[in-house]
């Protein structure tokens, strides 16, 4: 068949079919040759990886810290933590890391981001180098960065910190994703932050069982739930989205640079996808939100006399009295209501001021904080019970509150109308004791009544007199001992009720320990418990408590130079620890924070 077309794998398949030692060598010459071809031929193209470094802003003060981001995103199987260069000027710290791997139709795909903070040691202008980051054993450089060092106390043009993004740019195309987001990035210490998490699902996707939700770490910010949970639906390009918004009510306790962390959504296993084998490709496990920084201010200097460091909008100061006319010496009611916009459980509680000829005593307080649309509001009470002692016209002077509003963004004075109320002579021909505000007259009506009974051969001898017996002296003797003891107490409470100031100061101590013992990280246990302890020492609120105003405290209480260092730099430590992530997160700090409060409580001096 000279100069006829075979098909070549006919051929095979008679050499194959021919004597058994011919078929075994074409199969191994076919063997080789495939083996051959596939060392031949060149690796499957990968994806190049991607780095890239950030600063959270280009200019800042000497002391002040900034937050470097360097991240790798592409198709590698591991990423070595990258080697930073020296960097003259600043201090470095690490902030942690975060991985998150994906696998969709067998490649890996891997983002992988590391945070460190720098704090700035002398003014000028820096130049960070490229960033070499080692991915499967290649090397990949990041750009340059440059960063302005400006004086300590000099004005820094602070642009605002972008906000996290709604819904991600990929959200067309998958089941499931989720958002966080902030209603502002730059407010004051104290000022309401809203923070709203989304759960975007599918509107024709199914669970089978209810996702596990791990809200975001808030370390730095008094936090209030904002109940209940939103469910709305939206349409996202073209694709209608089942919509599950959880929010909160977040006040910063202090300026710098506070960072929200990252909300995480796990999602059960699809048993209906895996039985069937659906082809689509199915979600991540895992879904996070990114964290999201909030650059907080301080308040703006000088503060006015009388400011007390509440923070707030649009608050509100009325004072009210339970009756216009009363007699001398009974119990006038006279409650105040501060109420508005803002974290009334930190705010400090108005002065009543001191009238002459009246007793002044306290009635107890309360705090009703509820959510109303998309803020929290509360409404703080004082109730003051006041005794006038003679006849006339008492007059209750206005009652002055000094905060600073976050809407006016300034420090406002509130002030209460004063309260004429009219005193008549009191009753004298019986002697009254106030309980609750109403006068009760105590008469004391003895009976003695006499029972005559036959002596019987059962009944006990005679004892003897009572003046000879051992119990009647007791009980002679309980009734005076225990008017005594009731008057000491009476006296105590009279006195602490007096001075609410010096009983917030005579508990400091005490509520500074069981801040300790608490829950959560120690770095911020003791940062918490410390300036707590200063606040109710000095009588002032928490929040807005700066590191000069805890300065100001330690030298007007004659605090010796060496434990004031101790406070300051311990303060400082636990910042670092909290915000800078240093490796100082441990019960060593528990114990040197209440040997300091120990010695605070015999050096300071409370006026």
């Amino acid at each position: 068949m000279i100069g006829s077309r075979r098909d070549p794998w006919a051929v095979v398949e008679h050499w194959q079919n021919g004597p058994a030692p011919v078929a075994h060598a074409v199969r191994t010459a076919l063997v080789a040759l495939a083996a051959l071809g596939w060392v031949a031929l060149p690796p499957p193209a990968r994806a190049a990886v991607t780095c890239t470094a950030s600063l959270d802003r280009a200019t800042l003060r000497v002391g002040e810290q900034v937050v470097l981001t360097i991240s790798a995103e592409g198709d590698a199987r591991r990423v070595a933590e990258p080697q930073l260069p020296d960097l003259p000027g600043f201090d470095v710290y690490g902030g942690g890391q975060s991985q998150n791997f994906s696998f969709v139709n067998g490649q890996v795909h891997i983002n992988q981001s590391y945070t460190y903070y720098l704090r700035a040691r002398k003014e000028g202008e820096f130049v960070i180098p490229p960033i070499g980051i080692n991915a499967d054993g290649q090397t990949y450089r990041t750009v340059e960065l440059r960063l302005k060092v400006l004086p300590a106390g000099a004005p820094v043009p602070q642009p605002p910190i972008a906000r996290s993004a709604l819904v991600p740019s990929s959200a067309g195309d998958q089941d499931y994703f989720v958002s966080m987001s902030v209603s502002q990035d730059t407010v004051v210490a104290g000022q309401q932050v809203i923070l709203t998490f989304g759960f975007y699902q599918g509107a024709r996707t199914g669970l089978f069982d209810s996702p596990q939700y791990t809200p975001p770490a808030t370390e730095g910010f008094w936090r209030d739930d904002l109940p209940p949970e939103r469910h709305s639906t939206a349409s996202i390009r073209g694709r209608l989205f089942d919509v599950t918004e959880i929010r909160y009510a977040l006040f910063p306790t202090h300026a710098g640079t506070l960072t929200i962390g990252e909300a995480v959504v796990r999602m059960p296993e699809d048993a209906f996808s895996m039985f069937f084998r659906r082809a689509r490709p199915r979600g991540d496990s895992v879904l996070r939100a990114p964290a999201i920084s909030i650059l907080v201010r301080p308040l703006p200097a000088p503060t006015p006399a009388g400011f007390t460091g509440t923070v707030g909008s649009a608050l509100s100061l009325r004072s009210t009295a339970d009756r216009t006319e009363l007699p001398a010496g009974e119990a006038l009611s006279v409650k105040l209501a501060l109420e508005g916009e803002g974290h009334l459980a930190a705010a400090s509680h108005p002065t009543f001021p001191q009238i002459e000829g009246v007793r002044i005593h306290d009635a107890g307080s309360g705090l009703d904080s509820k959510p109303s649309g998309d803020r929290l509001y509360g409404t703080l009470t004082d109730e003051k019970l006041l005794i006038p002692s003679k006849e006339g016209t008492l007059t209750i002077p206005p009652v002055e509150y000094v905060y600073y509003d976050t809407g006016k963004k300034r420090y406002v004075t509130l002030s209460t109308s004063p309260i004429a109320v009219r005193v008549t002579p009191g009753s004298v021909e019986e002697t009254s004791t106030v309980l609750g505000g109403a006068k009760t007259s105590i008469e004391l009506i003895g009976h003695d009544i006499y029972h005559i009974h036959a002596i019987t051969g059962s009944m006990r001898p005679y004892g003897g007199p009572l003046p000879g017996r051992p119990a009647f002296w007791a009980l002679l003797l309980t009734p005076g001992a225990a008017w005594l003891l009731s008057g000491t107490l009476a006296r105590r409470r009279e006195r602490l009720l007096a001075d609410p100031s010096g009983r917030r100061a005579s508990r400091a101590a005490r509520d500074a320990r069981r801040r300790l013992v608490g829950e959560g990280p120690p770095a911020a246990r003791v940062g918490v418990a410390l300036r707590c302890y200063v606040a109710d020492k000095s009588g002032r609120a928490a929040a807005g408590l700066t590191r000069e105003d805890v300065t100001v405290w330690l030298r007007d209480a004659l605090v010796s130079e060496p434990t004031s260092a101790r406070t300051l730099g311990l303060l400082d430590r636990c910042d670092q620890a909290i915000y800078a992530g240093s490796a100082a997160q441990d019960d060593g700090l528990v114990r040197e924070a209440q040997a300091l409060i120990a010695a605070l409580e015999k050096e300071a001096r409370h006026a």
